[in-house]
């Protein structure tokens, strides 16, 4: 969706799914006419970046430790 360039996606079902699908046209003006979805939408995300960045965070001071031999776990 952004850039115009194609997007990838997989994923795997554990039970009984039904797959939705927007072309791009359709899912704006589905979110020009609702935005409480835009609001939860964009929380979703910022969830998952937060998760995301928290999780890099985490590995980069695991990263810094072992480098620099921090409190003596390497």
């Amino acid at each position: 969706m952004t850039y115009n360039e194609p997007r990838y996606a997989a994923l795997r079902a554990q039970g009984g799914t039904r797959v939705f699908a927007l072309n791009r046209e359709r899912l704006e003006t589905l979110l020009d006419s609702h935005p409480r979805i835009v609001y939860k939408a964009m929380r979703a995300i910022m969830r998952v970046v937060h998760a995301i960045q928290r999780r890099m965070n985490l590995h980069l001071i695991e990263l810094q430790n072992y480098i620099y031999k921090v409190h003596g776990k390497y």
